[in-house]
């Protein structure tokens, strides 16, 4: 028999069915039913309209009927008309027992004949209607009949049917819940009042609620039943991560009094803040300290997590270098630089690397040194004084023969000799002392006197034709030799005649004559 119906809010099915056909074997059982329509009556009950053809002649002729009953899968609470009356005049009262309606007895030939055909030929109909407690879903039913069939009176077919589904549903709380990880969900359901059973999948679980800890996103199937049919509905648990905070960099350096920008990647998180109370995945701080931690906590519905990033730092970088110096000519001197918080040092000129250089300048040369480190650059210089050691010559004199001194050396004439001193400054001073020889000095004079008599020279009485060497000291402080001749003058014998008057006298060499 096939049904079909249109489900309605109370769920209300008008059956359109045909009529029960008796299978081949005519001379068996033919009485049987026809369900009209079955109402939800919204209370967990259904009302059921039936119509119960009870064979006469028309359709069979090898007996009358006696009785007939009808079985449902639910339990039958009422049926209205509680009984019949045949055509001939005999009434059955309906007899229910749990899910089973009879009306007469089940054994022909005892009691009274409900349908004679030799006095009623025709076919009957008695509609009725039944209110059950549950959810139908088959039925089967048929006549207890004097009839011919294989296996005696009261045998033969049974006609049966299916109720359309009523489904049950099943309505998720929410269609999607959030767990942190090794949280546990609660998933509860509200079925409606047509469901039977609830099973959840996977897991096997019933009820309306459940408990589960998946390790995993997770979709659940429920499935609502009841006796005839089942339909499913899902709920997908998802595991929310917990946060994760990871810092640009563990460690920052600045320059001492400026400001650090720190910085954390996020992932899951819904909120962050810093132990200095910003908020957000950026910090701009300047550190009163070195180092300096700063913490940043993540957090979201799952929990909370905590980086730290270290700031150090720097100070700017300090240079001094050593005081100017003086050096002699081919000497070296080692230049230094006294530096704070330094990563490199170079002095120029030279580019040379490192704190103290060794430098032997040929001239006068101004050094410069350049100290940096992340924050900057500090330069400090120093000149070199090249000092000329000092060359002078002396020259001296001494005689033939004799010594001069000199630096507290005696020297002999005709020598040269190097004296070295150090100067005011510490070089060296290169003195050469020439010693000139001083000739002796000589010289001759001529002296002249009269036989017989002498001359005086140097306190001495020299004769006429003598010659005598005196010694004497010349002005350069040499001997002085000096050769005195005296040359003996001839008598000189002249005649004067001189006048004078008479009584008078002439003055000569002193003389009056």
């Amino acid at each position: 028999m096939t049904f079909f119906y249109t489900l309605k809010k109370p769920a209300t099915l008008f059956l359109a069915a045909f009529f029960l056909v008796p299978k081949l074997i005519l001379a068996c059982d033919t009485s049987g039913y026809q369900m009209n329509n079955i109402t939800d009556n919204g209370d967990g009950t259904f009302t059921i309209q039936w119509t119960a053809m009870v064979a006469g002649g028309t359709t069979t002729s090898v007996g009358s009927t006696w009785g007939f009953y009808l079985n449902i899968d639910a339990q039958i609470l009422s049926i209205n008309p509680p009984s019949f009356t045949s055509s001939n005049g005999t009434t059955l009262n309906a007899v229910v027992s749990g899910g089973n309606v009879a009306w007469g007895n089940p054994v022909p030939f005892s009691g009274p004949v409900f349908l004679d055909i030799s006095v009623t030929p025709a076919d009957e109909w008695f509609p009725f209607t039944m209110v059950v407690q549950g959810i139908p879903t088959v039925w089967d039913g048929g006549g207890q009949e004097a009839n011919m069939c294989p296996g005696g009176p009261g045998t033969g077919d049974t006609y049966d049917g299916v109720f359309p589904c009523f489904e049950p549903v099943a309505t998720p709380l929410m269609d999607e819940v959030h767990i942190c990880p090794g949280g546990t969900a609660v998933l509860t359901v509200i079925p409606n009042y047509l469901t039977e059973t609830v099973t959840w999948s996977p897991g096997g679980q019933t009820g309306n609620t459940i408990s589960v800890s998946p390790p995993e996103n997770q979709l659940y199937t429920i499935t609502a039943a009841n006796a005839g049919c089942e339909t499913t509905t899902t709920i997908y648990v998802v595991i929310d991560p917990l946060p994760v905070l990871t810092p640009l960099e563990d460690e920052v350096e600045v320059c001492e009094g400026t400001p650090a920008i720190l910085n954390v990647n996020q992932e899951n998180v819904d909120f962050i803040v810093w132990n200095t109370g910003d908020v957000g995945p950026f910090l701009v701080d300047i550190p009163t300290m070195s180092p300096m931690t700063y913490t940043a906590t993540g957090s979201n519905i799952c929990g909370d997590t905590t980086v730290e990033i270290v700031v150090i730092s720097i100070p700017f970088t300090t240079v001094d270098a050593s005081p100017d110096e003086t050096i002699c000519q081919g000497e070296s001197t080692t230049l230094q630089a006294d530096t704070t918080d330094a990563d490199m040092v170079v002095w120029y000129p030279g580019g040379i690397n490192g704190p103290n250089i060794n430098v032997s300048p040929t001239s006068t040369t101004n050094y410069f040194v350049v100290a940096s480190n992340y924050c900057g650059t500090d330069t400090a210089f120093v000149t070199v004084t090249v000092a000329n050691n000092a060359q002078t010559s002396v020259q001296l004199s001494a005689c033939d023969g004799e010594t001069v001194l000199y630096n507290g050396i005696p020297l002999s004439a005709g020598t040269t000799s190097t004296f070295t001193f150090n100067t005011f400054l510490g070089c060296d001073s290169v003195v050469t002392v020439t010693v000139v020889e001083l000739p002796n000095a000589t010289a001759s004079l001529q002296l002249s006197a009269c036989d017989g008599e002498t001359v005086l020279f140097n306190g001495q009485n020299l004769a006429p034709g003598s010659s005598t060497q005196f010694m004497f000291t010349a002005a350069n402080g040499c001997d002085s030799v000096l050769t005195v001749t005296v040359v003996e003058l001839p008598i000189f014998s002249s005649n004067l005649t001189l006048a004078a008057c008479a009584g008078s006298s002439v003055t000569y060499n002193g003389q009056s004559l």
